[in-house]
């Protein structure tokens, strides 16, 4: 049950992204509704067989589980933990960052054969970071009024300093955004708060009642602490 839950969410997700999101937009962007819809069935199927062939290759859940926490995170989390915080970052460094984040997390783990996939995990991030700042730099930046609209409405933290001074030359009552602290404090509330409720179910079914309670008294503390410290401060 659990397998085909993701299962089938990705096989409904991925034609979406095969066909609105590539092919309609930079193949064939006039073809009929009633063609893509015929291209879709052909993108479910091929993911059904890849999905299907790819598991014949995989020799254990652990073993594929950790590919995807430590390589295929590492691959990625460069690139969309700078799209946030640095004012540079583009869209040609999010692609080259993505891009060389997946193939560092498929080939390092088979050019290095030696090395868990755990620790891979800094090469491959450190690639990825590569292809991120490479991506950016040599290419321009994006133009100042989308930086600016986009600045002024999700008031990120981190390497906006270019954009927040054009901001309040503007609008000098403009408020920057100094909730690192509490928003970090937050996340690893929240952490613990989903981790909650990925074990709970797993120590019910088992039949370990004891750390299941553990568990349901740690959710409940930990959703107080973010209806306090979190949903209750958000502002409009």
């Amino acid at each position: 049950a659990a397998f085909m839950s993701t299962y089938a969410a990705n096989v409904n997700a991925g034609p979406a992204y095969l066909v609105n999101d590539i092919y309609k937009r930079f193949i064939n962007p006039n073809a009929s509704e009633k063609f893509y819809v015929k291209i879709s069935y052909l993108a479910s199927f091929s993911i059904v067989i890849l999905g299907m062939v790819a598991g014949f290759f995989v020799e254990s859940i652990d073993s594929i589980m950790k590919w995807i926490v430590a390589a295929l995170f590492g691959g990625y989390a460069s690139a969309n933990l700078l799209k946030w915080i640095w004012w540079r970052f583009n869209g040609y460094g999010y692609f080259w960052g993505m891009m060389t984040g997946l193939l560092a997390s498929l080939f390092v783990p088979l050019i290095l054969p030696e090395i868990s996939v755990i620790n891979a995990f800094p090469i491959i991030l450190s690639i990825a970071t590569i292809g991120s700042l490479s991506g950016t730099l040599l290419t321009k930046p994006e133009p100042d009024e989308k930086l600016i609209s986009f600045y002024t409405s999700v008031r990120p933290w981190g390497f906006w300093k270019y954009v927040h001074q054009m901001v309040i030359s503007e609008n000098p009552d403009f408020r920057k955004n100094t909730d690192f602290k509490k928003d970090m404090f937050n996340c690893f509330i929240g952490v613990i708060w989903q981790m909650t409720l990925v074990v709970m179910p797993i120590y019910l079914i088992i039949r370990e009642f004891k750390p299941m309670l553990l568990a349901l008294v740690i959710f409940f503390v930990s959703s107080f602490i973010l209806k306090k410290n979190w949903l209750d401060k958000l502002e409009n």
